[in-house]
């Protein structure tokens, strides 16, 4: 459905709804439906926004925002000290080294994805997160 705004000689301001090139009804701009116009009309708006009568009930959900990320907005997350106790813990745990070579050879990084998930939970059961930042570096 399309709509026009139109003024009429009477002063008053009116949609048509519009569906293939036809006027299906006149109506107010509360949407009540008024007869057919005897008096002359002019076009205010070719184009308006969809009256707020004529919007479905249920709203348009949200697109869900991309959680993938560059390598560098994904470290950046990091503070200093933890990326410092995160490489020295490497020296000592191969899972670690493990976990910063993945890293490393990604192109980005999704947030939402297992692999990512379980990382972060990883660092947290060796010590070097804790949930609260694990969940600000997933959530940020």
């Amino acid at each position: 459905m399309q709509y026009i705004l139109i003024q009429t000689a009477d002063d008053r301001t009116l949609y048509q709804e519009i569906e293939r090139g036809f006027v299906q009804r006149i109506c107010t701009l509360e949407g009540d439906t008024v007869p057919q116009l005897t008096v002359p009309h002019w076009v205010l708006d070719a184009n308006p926004p969809q009256p707020s009568w004529a919007l479905p009930d249920t709203p348009v959900p949200m697109p869900i925002p991309l959680m993938i990320i560059s390598k560098l907005e994904f470290r950046n997350k990091f503070t200093f000290n933890e990326k410092a106790a995160i490489y020295t813990a490497a020296e000592a745990n191969v899972a670690i080294k493990v976990w910063l070579d993945d890293l490393a050879s990604c192109e980005q990084v999704d947030l939402l994805s297992a692999q990512t998930q379980q990382g972060l939970q990883f660092l947290v059961s060796v010590g070097l997160l804790s949930e609260a930042r694990k969940a600000e570096i997933l959530n940020a």
